[in-house]
């Protein structure tokens, strides 16, 4: 991933939590919450909170683990009494999608409240916000080195009127 994405880290626990809303609003049947599908997604997925669990707390992690297993088994030995099996329909419904909207909306918007913007992002929001009052400000800021290009400033003209709390706060 640092090739892709050079100085970019994502945390195992984000991952976890990232991938787990992902297979949730892909796999989980909103419109029947009981069904068997269901509980082999929760019985799959209660096993990542054990591998988690290994680097910090080794015992909880494999207990986590060997339980989760353990259920999955007997899951697998009760499936052999089951007759009617329904008809298999699209993974990702309306309200899986919605589901995944919120969620990721969720995340961002926790990010936005948590994390300071970075200088580069106010200096951008400076220079929207000069270019849309008609200021020109190219003599009055010598700049040493452009973080963004002319376009930047245009895409983020439109951000100016709902981040006045970000450029205040950077002053």
């Amino acid at each position: 991933m640092n090739h892709i994405l050079p100085d970019y880290y994502v945390s195992e626990a984000t991952w976890f939590y990232l991938s787990l809303l992902l297979s949730l609003a892909v796999f989980f049947r909103f419109d029947r919450i009981l069904s068997l599908r269901n509980l082999d997604l929760v019985l799959l997925l209660s096993i990542s909170p054990g591998l988690l669990l290994l680097s910090d707390r080794p015992v909880l992690g494999n207990i986590w683990l060997f339980a989760g297993t353990g259920l999955f088994v007997i899951r697998m030995c009760v499936d052999c009494y089951f007759q009617r099996r329904p008809r298999g329909e699209q993974n990702l419904n309306s309200f899986g999608m919605a589901f995944l909207c919120i969620s990721i909306f969720a995340f961002f918007i926790v990010r936005v409240f948590t994390e300071i913007p970075a200088p580069e992002t106010i200096q951008t929001v400076r220079q929207a916000d000069s270019l849309l009052s008609m200021q020109d400000v190219s003599a009055s800021q010598q700049q040493t080195h452009l973080e963004a290009g002319p376009t930047a400033r245009l895409l983020a003209a439109p951000v100016v009127p709902l981040s006045n709390a970000v450029v205040q706060g950077g002053a």
